[in-house]
């Protein structure tokens, strides 16, 4: 064989290695993005939900232990003990607003900067999401957390109405992935206070400033 043969036998060689990987690299990388990523963003975020939560919910139970209804509403009633207004103390809503949202981004820069995942979720079949080596992937607060007050009124039986006061934290975590990155959004809702009132009351509430 002359050695022109040779070396285009050789070089027909090569390329069909690197045809081959190119092929199986392409197809890996299909896989990983419609099939693994997928299943790895869904377990990751409830996760990450689920750390945030339990973060959120004992922050607010340290915090809103000292509190009660009466802290943050103000009724007026006339000569008759007819409600005729519900005053809200925003300021004092607020105070704590800020409260919350401090130590909950101080727990979460504190302890809270990854996840754990297995191995086998990269292979984008659910039954070998548990199975393999324990892999970290690192999570970071992409903003500030900030906080929403919402009042909520509900009827909660024959002349009964429930008057509560909601906070609303907005918790964003960017999710590093390999070959991708996406943010996890969380609004968890806080209990602040509530009330049962017996009677009429008026439709609308004012909220004042101290």
């Amino acid at each position: 064989m002359s050695c022109y043969a040779e070396r285009k036998k050789k070089r027909y060689k090569i390329f069909k290695i690197f045809l081959t990987i190119i092929i199986l690299l392409s197809l890996f990388l299909i896989h990983y993005h419609f099939v693994s990523l997928p299943l790895i963003k869904s377990v990751s975020e409830s996760k990450i939900n689920k750390i945030v939560h339990e973060i959120v919910n004992n922050s607010a139970n340290s915090i809103l232990g000292q509190y009660d209804y009466g802290d943050f509403v103000y009724i007026e009633k006339n000569v008759d003990g007819e409600i005729e207004m519900i005053k809200i103390d925003t300021i004092r809503v607020n105070l704590l607003m800020q409260m919350l949202c401090f130590d909950v981004q101080k727990q979460i820069s504190g302890s809270f900067n990854s996840i754990i995942l297995q191995l086998g979720l990269f292979s984008g079949i659910a039954y070998f999401s548990e199975i393999g080596p324990e892999i970290s992937i690192k999570v970071n607060i992409n903003e500030i957390i900030h906080g929403e007050l919402k009042s909520e009124f509900e009827s909660v039986g024959i002349n009964k109405t429930r008057h509560a006061l909601y906070i609303y934290l907005h918790v964003n975590n960017d999710l590093i992935l390999p070959m991708s990155k996406y943010t996890v959004k969380n609004a968890v809702r806080i209990l602040i206070c509530e009330n049962i009132f017996i009677g009429d009351i008026p439709e609308n509430y004012m909220e004042f400033n101290g």
